[in-house]
């Protein structure tokens, strides 16, 4: 959810970067209870699926995403 929240392209969601935070604070729990699994299988649906909807490459997504805030609150 928090990833569809982060990627919202309606303009309604002003403070896509908190979105992108609950993201990385899910996949760090995730990490802590589960192991590595809980990293692999959400980030590979990620991918996929911003390569089936030709986003993989878009600036605008990673600017959305933050993948740097995500992998600091993860770790």
């Amino acid at each position: 959810m928090a990833f569809q929240r982060a990627m919202d392209e309606d303009g309604g969601e002003f403070h896509s970067h908190r979105w992108a935070a609950l993201l990385g604070l899910a996949l760090g729990v995730g990490v802590l209870l589960k192991g590595l699994l809980a990293l692999v299988v959400p980030v590979g649906g990620v991918l996929v699926y911003l390569a089936i909807t030709r986003q993989l490459f878009s600036r605008d997504t990673w600017r959305r995403l933050r993948p740097l805030t995500i992998f600091l609150i993860s770790c």
